[in-house]
């Protein structure tokens, strides 16, 4: 599987802001190309424990969201209760790892929901603020993908008795690597949203039910979820694929997710044999 970290424990604070910040500025509609007169835009860093940064999007669209300099995604997520789901997140790392105030080329785009479900922990109790976000099944190893069959190294079947793969979760997050034309020839970033190997197409935030909503197209998709409260995340497998067709976007397919008990304790060290 061609991933990047996305974390390696809990979220423990937003970046200090300071007089180096870059500022990402633009606009947002919604799936018809109209104006969004609410939700927020976030801004967020695919480095270990690092929470992201939040704007309102004003009643005019518009938005600007501030953070130190660094590398980051950007990403517009409807309010709470919206029919919509949240754009594609957009990769404007070669603007925003300079200081200095960059537009957007284009609108981010709410999009129409066609994947909806809760997300649970091991007590079945709603997990509010989890990241949700879908991988096209053809960049990921495993059924579906062009990493591997799903089937163990001795040609046989998946473990009957072990349970499936998306019985286990995982302290490592993994994806969000860099878009495909996240900047134009002119420099100015894009809002394409990403389809290179391994990148998300799409992405949510659980509410305070637990609920969340993905806009996919159509196809066979992988849906993980992280939660930035325990460091815990999902993992890909059979139980998580979802085929998403025309139909979807008039009743979107459900989806639960649940954080099990983890069953895999470890530490995380870098080269050097100190904890990462």
């Amino acid at each position: 599987m061609a991933t990047a970290l996305l974390a390696t424990g809990m979220i423990v604070a937003a970046p200090s802001a300071s007089a180096a910040d870059a500022t990402v500025t633009g606009s947002v509609v919604d799936n018809n190309g109209a104006a969004a007169t609410s939700g927020r835009v976030m801004l967020f860093e695919p480095e270990p424990g690092v929470a992201p940064v939040y704007a309102d999007i004003a009643a005019d669209g518009t938005f600007s969201v501030s953070a130190p300099a660094g590398a980051y995604f950007v990403v517009a997520l409807p309010a709470d209760g919206s029919a919509l789901a949240p754009s594609a997140p957009v990769d404007v790392a070669d603007s925003t790892e300079t200081a200095g105030t960059y537009a957007l080329d284009s609108p981010l785009a709410f999009s129409v929901a066609t994947i909806a479900g809760t997300v649970t922990d091991a007590d079945d109790l709603p997990v509010e603020g989890a990241w949700v976000f879908a991988m096209d099944a053809s960049s990921m190893g495993g059924p579906g993908g062009g990493g591997g069959d799903g089937y163990d190294d001795e040609g046989g079947d998946y473990d009957d008795e072990g349970g499936d793969y998306s019985e286990t979760t995982t302290t490592l997050g993994e994806e969000y690597q860099s878009a495909e034309g996240a900047k134009g020839d002119d420099g100015s970033a894009s809002t394409s949203g990403g389809d290179d190997e391994g990148e998300p197409e799409a992405f949510a935030i659980s509410d305070a039910n637990g609920a969340y909503k993905l806009g996919t197209p159509t196809g066979a998709w992988i849906v993980m979820s992280y939660n930035p409260n325990t460091g815990e995340m999902t993992a890909p497998g059979p139980g998580a694929m979802v085929t998403v067709t025309a139909a979807s976007a008039t009743t979107p397919e459900t989806m639960d997710i649940n954080f099990p008990e983890a069953n895999v304790s470890g530490t995380v060290v870098d080269p050097n044999g100190d904890p990462y």
